[in-house]
């Protein structure tokens, strides 16, 4: 066949338009604002940071003007694996989770089918608080803010009844068995189970179809295969892999497995104002509980902060293995989706958002003494674990004598540490200790890692100096007494 000159010039033009865009796509970005972000600059910076810190995989959604304008897998399924993380492998949502129940709520409130003022218990029962008459104050909007008193999980005190901890309405108390409770009510009202519901809700109204809430294929389900076998495995602090939880059954406060990208579109769905009224999404946004003595507030179903310049939106997942969060401004409509299969996942959170959406975080971590990535900690335990303690305690004291040592650097390490040697952990608090003898959080950490030792007597002067220093990031009274009574044990034996 012949093939005229003209015919020839057009397909080189073709084919010089179709390099162009090749060119093109190698040096594509992406608006955030009027900013331009190039996306080949950005995934260098990402995959870095995710190496330096130690985490596996990762899935990233960037949301500008109420829209995805990026999402991108990053690294591997499993530490040392071949299988690359791709757009559609999923993580474990673990609390994001809920996000899927609390867009259920409040769609059913809006359509007047769900009172969130109304006693649960009027709608039905529960068995494993009717032992407490308080049960029966407990609304839909106590459970979404995590102030209904429930406790987060049975098996965490006593283990034949579920407790309420606090008088529902008073306190925040974080509280999976609660979220649990109302996706049965939801049932009640829907005539439907949870998957059920949420697959006609949630999952095909938004098109998410790289959501799972099982292991196990339902009859219901919207897609060919409704169970993943695309899927990342979980690692702990020090990178070691968990064996994979595959739950056959729903678990609404915490079991659902979804993309970065896919979970974006719901949150969006929940608060770009098309799918819920102006005075729901203001439902939403309204504080009802603090979180400790923070400066961030529960609303029902999400963190929100307050600033005078803005108005941010958050809520975080912890699954053994994995962590993930989402952060949003109300003001600039500008958020981030990360999920991470690392038990480090959200040391990355503030880096990433000051590179993308340049979106100050900070105060939802002013009561972790966890470092954020590039803090001096992180390094350091690089270093522990390629080199061992002996180079590991040179480079603390280098930076020590640098005065590169934050004020819970040491505590991040201690902490660390503490679950490859207790002793070595010891040691580093110390140096903690002698660095700023006012923090009390050394002595805590040094008192529990006494204890596990058997060190009643240190452990026990490790606490009492903890509360002559006022310290009050957690209730340390169990660890209090607990060490007062082996004391005595050990005392009475000798």
């Amino acid at each position: 066949m012949k093939i005229s000159r003209v015919s020839s010039l057009f397909i080189l033009q073709i084919t010089l338009i179709l390099s162009i865009c090749r060119e093109s796509d190698a040096q594509e970005v992406f608006l955030i604002d009027s900013r331009k972000i190039n996306v080949s600059s950005l995934n260098k910076q990402v995959e870095q940071i995710l190496r330096a810190v130690g985490i596996p995989g990762a899935s990233l959604a960037i949301i500008d003007n109420n829209k995805i304008v990026f999402s991108k897998a990053y690294g591997t399924r499993r530490v040392g694996g071949k299988k690359k993380v791709n757009e559609n492998t999923v993580f474990e949502g673990a609390s994001l989770s809920k996000s899927f129940l609390v867009y259920v709520v409040m769609k059913l409130a809006e359509e007047r089918l769900l009172d969130l003022d109304k006693p649960l218990w009027e709608y039905k029962e529960n068995a494993a608080i009717q032992h407490d008459s308080r049960s029966r104050l407990i609304t839909a909007r106590m459970v979404l803010s995590h102030s209904s008193g429930l406790e987060n999980w049975q098996s965490e005190n006593d283990p034949d009844k579920l407790e309420i901890l606090s008088p529902p309405g008073e306190k925040f108390i974080y509280s999976g068995e609660g979220y649990n409770y109302l996706a049965e009510i939801v049932s009640v009202v829907t005539g439907d189970p949870y998957e059920k519901y949420v697959a006609k809700y949630v999952i095909e109204s938004f098109g998410l179809n790289r959501t799972y809430l099982t292991y196990k294929s339902l009859p219901w389900s919207p897609f060919k295969l409704s169970w993943p076998q695309n899927y990342a495995i979980g690692h702990n602090w020090h990178g070691k892999p968990y064996d994979k939880w595959k739950n056959a059954e729903p678990v609404p406060s915490s079991a659902n497995s979804f993309t970065a990208a896919d979970y974006a579109a719901l949150f969006l769905g929940i608060f770009n104002g098309r799918n819920l009224s102006k005075s729901t999404t203001m439902d939403l946004l309204r504080p009802i509980v603090r979180i400790g003595d923070s400066r961030v507030f529960y609303g029902p179903g999400f963190e929100l902060l307050f600033n005078e310049t803005d108005s941010i939106v958050s809520h975080g997942g912890i699954n053994p293995g994995f962590k993930s969060i989402v952060l949003y401004s109300l003001v600039t409509r500008k958020g981030l989706v990360l999920m991470t299969n690392s038990d480090r996942g959200d040391l990355v959170i503030s880096e990433l958002c000051r590179m993308t959406i340049g979106l100050d975080v900070d105060a939802f971590f002013e009561n972790s003494f966890f470092e954020q990535y590039p803090g001096t900690a992180i390094g350091l335990i690089g270093t522990y674990l390629e080199k061992g303690p002996g180079p590991f305690f040179d480079a603390v004291d280098q930076a020590r004598l640098e005065e590169r040592l934050g004020p819970h650097t040491c505590d991040h390490l201690g902490y660390d540490i503490g679950d490859l040697d207790l002793n070595d952990a010891l040691r580093v608090l110390a140096i903690g200790i002698a660095n700023n003898r006012q923090n009390p959080l050394p002595h805590v950490l040094s008192g529990m890692i006494s204890m596990e030792l058997g060190k009643y007597t240190e452990a026990w002067q490790f606490f009492k100096t903890a509360q002559e220093l006022n310290f009050s990031m957690w209730d340390i009274t169990d660890d209090v007494n607990k060490c007062s009574s082996r004391l005595a044990e050990s005392r009475g034996r000798k």
